[in-house]
């Protein structure tokens, strides 16, 4: 979707990073004009439909950086028609899952009320001002932050961030450099993909959004130096099917990586929570997914995040701690009990 590496200046006074730029019809490639249509997103692309590759078709409407409207078909035998539309890929095909239904219902009935919630430049400030609409989520920046340091991420890479709601993630992945895909089943303006616009702009960065649910990854084998899950693994309708679409996707030496995610365990039994269950959010007990990943051919790691490290040192002492933070993560179970974490898997 975007032409990537194009920078321009933001104005954040009274909110001017959200004006719109002009818009301009052309056709679906100009010899010699990289980016005047999705760069190579159509090439890494799969018909969630048949499979089949996927290609610009008719003209297009665009901005300064990015397509804003048009067509993609794909070359199977029945042209599968998908319309792009304010700058998303929207394919939809896994759309009808009555989890994902429920996730969708669910956020437009809650996402409502607090004007915070619509206030773009809160949105453009977080991860750090999440904990101004959610105070439980006060560590989510500094954890994915400790996840990025797993990555591999730069000029002619690829990442898949999956889930990725507000896309905060995705603007920080994008700032690292290389392509990045941002996927959810949510285009909402706020909480979803829409939230893209405000988050470029704001930036001064560029994404590529796709339209699809985490069970149908609609790209080619083998497309991505890494997939990544902030807090969405969750949302996931098929555990399973989610974690082997996640290997057939991976390049070689590629991997998934996962931050705050919470998996039911022997503390959730202990001292039991009142259900976060609302949409499709729900548990993933912590076995049923060590044997997912490892039946969908990863090898697992659990690494102790920063505020957690500091917390062991400060309650433990130096030695102790280092002690503690590699029990926790040579022993999965116990590893299991932290509220945050990251998860970093490898294919086998």
């Amino acid at each position: 979707m975007s032409r990537r590496g194009v920078k321009h200046r933001v104005t954040t006074g009274r909110r001017r990073f959200l004006d719109p730029p002009p818009i301009l019809t052309e056709t679906c490639a100009r010899e010699g004009k990289r980016g005047a249509m999705l760069d190579d997103l159509p090439g890494i692309l799969r018909c969630p439909r048949c499979g089949a590759p996927m290609k610009c078709q008719g003209p297009v409407q665009r901005d300064d950086v990015e397509v804003r409207a048009g067509t993609l078909a794909c070359d199977g035998p029945d042209g599968h028609a998908f319309e792009v539309r304010d700058g998303i890929v929207r394919l939809g095909a896994g759309m009808a899952d009555p989890i994902v239904k429920s996730e969708l219902e669910y956020e437009r009935n809650t996402y409502v009320g607090d004007p915070r919630l619509v206030d773009p430049e809160i949105i453009a400030g977080f991860p750090e001002r999440l904990v101004e609409l959610w105070p439980n989520n006060r560590e989510f920046a500094g954890d994915f932050r400790d996840l990025v340091r797993h990555l591999k991420l730069g000029t002619g890479t690829r990442t898949l961030d999956v889930g990725t709601g507000a896309c905060w993630s995705s603007r920080l992945l994008a700032e690292a450099g290389g392509q990045v895909v941002a996927l959810d089943v949510n285009d909402h303006a706020f909480c979803g993909l829409g939230a893209a616009d405000i988050q470029m702009r704001a930036h001064g960065v560029r994404f590529d959004r796709v339209l699809e649910s985490m069970t149908r990854l609609p790209f080619a084998n083998g497309t991505f130096d890494q997939v990544v899950f902030n807090a969405s693994l969750h949302h996931t309708p098929d555990l399973a099917v989610t974690l082997r679409e996640c290997r057939r996707v991976l390049r070689a030496g590629g991997l998934v990586a996962l931050a705050n995610e919470e998996f039911s365990s022997l503390r959730q039994w202990i001292q039991p929570q009142p259900s976060a269950e609302a949409g499709s959010h729900h548990d993933i007990d912590a076995w049923a997914f060590h044997r997912a990943v490892r039946k969908a051919g990863f090898r697992i790691s659990y690494h102790v995040v920063t505020h957690v490290r500091r917390a062991l040192e400060r309650r433990l002492g130096g030695t102790v701690s280092s002690v503690a933070t590699a029990l926790l993560e040579a022993f999965p179970p116990l590893h299991w009990q932290l509220n945050s974490k990251v998860i970093v898997l490898r294919p086998e």
